[in-house]
């Protein structure tokens, strides 16, 4: 197939609606691991439930902070590449998760002695929780780029009667991500010490692999057909008193006012009816 024909546009918008689908799925599948795995994680490192709170709470004050800045940057410079660098950032940080306690051992001394009250780099606990804040913050903070990138994909790829079913799609991945993500858990994880990693390297990678994909996805329709174009914005004109008459009696009264030598006139308003559209092609 031609990639430069429309039938390849065509298909290239639903792979990349499919793949949306998948990154839907690995972004609920990445904050749903430490959940699903802090029993072991808090048996084996001495997390307190507390910490774990904290761990949340970092997630959710990074990923509305990450709202607003990503969104705000999508409506900028556009999601072709946007996308895939939010992607790998979140795939990133979860699969650094899977080693957080390290990440935490390497922090704690340089932070010990910004602020010696904030951690114990003796402390295998405090130096876990550390890092675990750290790496919780950050795919907070990524994974909230998902649904501003997304949802700009689906408003200017698709035709607006193809825009349900590409939505439906896209939000169907996190019920996807919501039933696998106990199941990869419960096939990785095991009573051995440190298994609980697994998952988390197993999910950042596989998002890793998504990134190629969508780039061959997005190259191919961008080569194969035009973006959507935006609607564009009419005036919408008010009907006035002669337009309201039938139209023998709008005869009459244009004869009338013509031998009263009276001036029609439109009001900018109604005269930006008649005007011809400009049409914006979105680039995406």
């Amino acid at each position: 197939m031609n990639p430069g024909s429309p039938s390849a546009g065509n298909l290239g918008k639903w792979w990349i609606c499919g793949l949306l689908l998948l990154a839907t799925m690995l972004n609920y599948m990445d904050r749903q691991t430490l959940s699903l795995t802090i029993v072991p994680i808090s048996r084996e490192l001495e997390l307190s439930n507390t910490q774990y709170g904290t761990l949340e709470k970092g997630f959710g004050y990074a990923f509305a902070i990450g709202s607003l800045l990503v969104g705000c940057l999508a409506d900028k410079v556009g999601v072709r590449w946007l996308y895939p660098l939010v992607l790998f950032a979140w795939s990133a940080a979860g699969i650094a998760s899977g080693y957080a306690d390290r990440i935490g051992e390497a922090l704690a001394a340089p932070l010990a002695l910004w602020r010696p009250d904030a951690v114990d780099p003796n402390s295998p606990t405090s130096c876990a929780f550390l890092g675990f804040l750290v790496c919780r913050t950050a795919l907070g903070f990524f994974e909230a780029g998902q649904w501003p990138c997304a949802l700009i994909a689906t408003q200017r790829l698709l035709e607006p009667a193809d825009r349900p079913f590409g939505n439906g799609l896209l939000q169907g991945g996190a019920s996807v991500g919501a039933v696998l993500t106990p199941l990869v858990v419960q096939a990785l994880v095991t009573d051995q010490p440190g298994s609980w990693r697994s998952p988390f390297v197993v999910i950042g990678v596989v998002g890793m692999l998504w990134i190629p994909a969508w780039i061959w996805a997005a190259e191919r329709v961008w080569t194969g057909r035009p973006a959507v174009a935006r609607q564009p914005r009419t005036t919408r004109c008010r009907p006035t008193r002669r337009t309201m008459l039938p139209r023998s009696l709008r005869r009459t009264t244009l004869r009338r006012t013509t031998l009263r030598r009276t001036t029609l006139r439109r009001s900018p308003r109604r005269a930006g009816c008649s005007s011809a559209a400009s049409w914006r092609w979105a680039s995406w």
